[in-house]
């Protein structure tokens, strides 16, 4: 029998129970009755949140799992096809499900890979749960250009 760990079960009971919008929910009425700003946030995940999905430039330290992180580490460091090609070769099923699966023609193509890869795994495989927790904020009006200031908080 395959017993999943915890940290899935709860990623998967988080949403099922739409934990996500009630905690971006909670922070937005805490902000309006003068709580504390999150400071818990990564800055790729408070750009996402402020700029949008799209305009995130998420990086390998933003990759939680570390097997996956070493992984992408090793194509964005290859400097030759041959390297690359080798280094893709562990990765085969994850780009296939990633949607990133290509031919390699040179290793100008690395980066492109390793970008596609980068959004993938950071922000559109938890683009639902994101956005539920994006929803969440949004009570009160609490997220809006106008309430986001620099700073990486919520005001």
């Amino acid at each position: 029998m395959l017993t999943l760990p915890k940290f899935y079960l709860s990623f998967f009971s988080a949403v099922r129970e739409d934990r996500y919008f009630v905690t971006g929910r909670a922070i937005a009425v805490s902000l309006v009755h003068g709580g504390p700003s999150p400071n818990f946030l990564s800055q790729t995940l408070f750009d996402c949140i402020v700029q949008g999905p799209e305009k995130s430039r998420p990086n390998l330290g933003d990759i939680a799992d570390s097997e996956i992180r070493e992984k992408i580490q090793k194509v964005s460091e290859s400097t030759t096809l041959e390297e690359l090609t080798q280094s893709t070769e562990p990765l085969q099923d994850y780009l296939a499900n990633a949607g990133c699966l290509k031919p390699l023609k040179s290793v100008d193509d690395r980066d492109r890979l390793v970008e596609d890869v980068l959004m993938f795994q950071v922000i559109n495989r938890v683009r639902g749960p994101f956005e539920r927790f994006r929803d969440g904020l949004k009570t009160l009006g609490v997220l809006g250009p106008s309430r986001i200031i620099p700073n990486r908080s919520v005001q």
